[in-house]
């Protein structure tokens, strides 16, 4: 930045990291929330990433649009060039930002075969707070994406430019579309896009899965890459998380002995846990107590501690001392 009140971005670079690069202009995994980079504001260079609902080749100055949101004030980016090597886009945008916090949006357009510019997503707004002669990073992870349908048919912009057919026109819209692969995006990520492109959210089946995270998709029908017709329904497998532990009773190991008892525990899943020994009226040898205690539900694997009997306790009965016989031990009379 160029002192404390002020930050001027002439000649800036906004550099835009592309995810996944296709030969046509597409939609692929067009999620609610972009990827996780980080975007940054340093000195005169502004770098964000391109949300990954994009995915583009032939790309370049002729067909892509770039627009910077700042406070609300839409500034153009010129020079466009794209860098299909290094998976990067730049331009130039002129405009003064000052020190302090800023809202950010970015605008993505397409020109269409007659040279129209066409609006196919906007980002929500970040919040930004620009601090002299520091890095400032911009958390892009949360950012929303709003898909533009300008004939209102309920297909979206970038859709109808994926299909060819006109995006300002309701009568023109695209008859069929290559189902996206949703499996790994959350179920709210998953009914976005598939609203988004046109299709329909079928059912809903909830499964447990020691591989899918909670709440992501684990399969879809009709799968990826499948033609389908403009409202075909997508009927998705959506995860419950790790299965709960399968669960049974402690078994009763009472007036059992300890191999008795530890048959009992193998046979229901359990283990044999830690042995101690206590006096009890029980016969000894046998088991007295288990921890957890007999008919408690615990995991199967889960270690039982038994408690066997070393039989009751004995209290010892003194013997007196003998009373000395007078005849056999007479006394001694001390003069």
């Amino acid at each position: 930045m160029s002192n404390s009140k002020s930050n001027t971005l002439t000649g800036a670079k906004l550099y835009l990291a592309l995810i996944f690069i296709v030969l046509v202009l597409v939609l692929s995994g067009c999620s609610q929330v972009s990827n996780q980079n980080e975007g940054a504001i340093s000195n005169d260079a502004l770098s964000v990433p391109l949300p990954s609902a994009l995915e583009v080749l032939v790309l370049d100055a002729t067909n892509l649009v770039v627009d910077v949101a700042i406070d609300g004030r839409l500034v153009p980016c010129i020079n466009l060039t794209v860098d299909q090597m290094n998976t990067t886009f730049s331009c130039d945008i002129t405009v003064a930002l000052s020190v302090g916090p800023h809202a950010l949006a970015l605008v993505y357009s397409v020109i269409d075969t007659i040279s129209n510019k066409v609006v196919v997503t906007t980002t929500s707004e970040i919040n930004v707070n620009i601090v002299a002669g520091q890095t400032t990073l911009v958390d892009f992870s949360e950012v929303a994406l709003i898909y533009a349908d300008t004939d209102e048919d309920g297909i979206s912009n970038l859709v109808e430019f994926e299909n060819g057919t006109d995006p300002a026109d309701p009568d023109d819209p695209p008859k069929t579309i290559s189902v996206p692969d949703f499996v790994g995006l959350t179920n709210a990520e998953a009914k976005t896009q598939i609203d988004v492109i046109g299709l329909v959210t079928g059912s809903e089946m909830l499964m447990y899965s020691d591989t899918v995270e909670i709440n992501r998709i684990i399969s879809q029908d009709p799968a990826s890459g499948a033609t389908v017709a403009i409202g075909t329904s997508v009927a998705l497998v959506i995860s419950k998380g790790a299965p709960p532990p399968v669960t049974v009773l402690v078994p009763d190991c009472r007036k059992l002995v300890q191999a008795e008892c530890n048959t009992l525990l193998k046979t229901a899943g359990l283990l044999l846990g830690r042995i101690t020994r206590a006096n009890s009226v029980a016969e000894v040898d046998t088991v007295i107590q288990t921890s957890p205690l007999q008919n408690t539900k615990v995991a199967i694997g889960t270690s039982v501690n038994i408690v066997i009997s070393n039989g009751p306790f004995i209290i010892p009965v003194p013997i007196p001392d003998p009373i000395p016989d007078p005849i056999l031990n007479p006394p001694i009379l001390i003069q």
